[in-house]
């Protein structure tokens, strides 16, 4: 298990030879980085969001374990990840692509069940009517789409 800070959110992040989860927590306590754990597939997801907190580009391209999800629901997850940094999408728009253009709001409860934030951007998947909901917060979204929208300005 790694973890690491980003404002006032703790990331914590599990894998064996797939990601499994990425778990988020809103806390205003001052916690470091965890080191204990040699994980190495932790250790390199964790320095590669060091790097996307900081503005840079990085590829998450970490397998994730869907194990536990739907197959609708892995369906939508997996869809997400096509979508490029600084890309928004509607949950509509989700729908569509993934051929069940009805299914909008099932797509946005398979998009609450996400196990690996950041590595699967559910971030980028906007209402029609503005941002829309995310689980760990309107802040974190907008941060993460601001961080996004500045590095792929470059």
């Amino acid at each position: 298990m790694e973890t690491i800070r980003f404002k006032k959110y703790m990331f914590t992040i599990t894998a064996n030879s797939k990601v499994k989860s990425i778990r988020v927590k809103n806390t205003k306590s001052k916690l470091g980085l965890n080191e204990k754990d040699k994980n190495s597939i932790e250790k390199r997801l964790k320095n590669k969001l060091r790097q996307y907190f900081s503005g840079k580009y990085v590829e998450l391209n970490e397998e994730v374990d869907l194990s536990d999800l739907t197959s609708f629901e892995s369906r939508v997850l997996l869809e997400i990840r096509k979508i490029s940094y600084g890309e928004l999408i509607g949950y509509g728009e989700l729908a569509e692509n993934i051929g069940k253009p009805n299914a909008i709001r099932a797509v946005g409860i398979a998009l609450n069940k996400n196990p690996a934030p950041i590595v699967i951007p559910c971030h980028r998947v906007v209402s029609k009517n503005g941002l829309g909901g995310y689980k760990y917060s309107n802040n974190l979204k907008k941060a993460l789409i601001r961080i996004e929208s500045e590095i792929s300005r470059f």
